[in-house]
């Protein structure tokens, strides 16, 4: 009898934590993209599944990676507004900056999709890094 293989992409979608781990073990790849461009890390953060991104990001998972569209796993909780899951992204070294193909920030994805919420917290961020950024020694 074959051995059932655990879809990666599939349990972070559905932050099935369990599966996660079933399918690192079985030599998924957190970084590797499916047929659509995306990995599961873009996949457990546009679904705001934050414990999901813990394990993946444990194992490896880049939190900056681009998808095929240069967006990141940011700009794919911001466009969905998921505020918990993009504080975490954040305190984990996600990059509140960075521009897909199409020069979108998350904050703009997350602006386009009318996620105020969101919006306001990157736009604080951003404040808050500038202010930093500029004082001096």
């Amino acid at each position: 009898m074959p051995i059932k293989m655990n879809n990666l992409q599939e349990a972070a979608f559905y932050g099935d934590c369990r599966d996660i781990l079933k399918a690192l073990e079985q030599g998924q790849e957190p970084n590797a993209f499916d047929k659509t461009g995306t990995s599961a890390v873009h996949k457990a953060a546009a679904n705001g599944r934050t414990k999901a991104l813990h394990v993946l990001v444990e194992h490896g998972g880049n939190v900056n990676l681009r998808d095929s569209t240069g967006c990141t796993a940011l700009h794919a909780a911001a466009r969905n507004g998921h505020l918990n899951t993009l504080k975490w992204l954040v305190e984990h070294g996600g990059d509140i900056k960075v521009e897909s193909t199409k020069g979108n920030t998350p904050r703009l994805s997350a602006k386009s999709q009318s996620q105020s919420e969101v919006v306001a917290y990157l736009k604080k961020l951003e404040r808050e890094k500038f202010d930093w950024e500029t004082e001096e020694v």
